[in-house]
């Protein structure tokens, strides 16, 4: 599973989509989820510090520092967020991808709206 994520874990209204999957780990490893990987347009110390600050433990969910933009432009999931955050971010998305191919995507038509990118819609549970 990939998780996009917009903006910096400090602001409540980017906050509320990834507590929800690493909440549901567990489940999502008993639907043979083997990973969850959260990528945002941030450096490793940032994504490090979001990771620390959730408290997360569980082995299967990873963040990942997209700091140049290159992974989210190229997945076309960039957009340019100059007004609200300063610069390119991510949207918001839930990805299920199952060997290396995208199997269903769950896409926020804008931030920072969190309606279909929840773990209830991505992963039904």
């Amino acid at each position: 599973m990939l998780l996009g994520q917009e903006c910096l874990p400090s602001l409540a209204a980017c906050s509320s989509q990834v507590p929800g999957y690493v909440s549901h780990a567990e489940q999502f490893a008993a639907k043979g989820v083997q990973g969850i990987y959260i990528v945002a347009i941030n450096d490793a110390f940032v994504t490090q510090a979001w990771k620390e600050k959730l408290g997360v433990s569980n082995p299967i969910v990873h963040f990942l520092a997209d700091d140049t933009g290159d992974f989210t432009t190229a997945a076309g999931m960039a957009f340019d967020a100059a007004g609200l955050l300063g610069n390119t971010r991510s949207s918001r998305y839930a990805a299920i991808v199952e060997n290396g191919v995208v199997k269903s995507i769950f896409v926020e038509d804008e931030a920072p709206s969190v309606t279909v990118a929840l773990p209830r819609t991505s992963c039904r549970l």
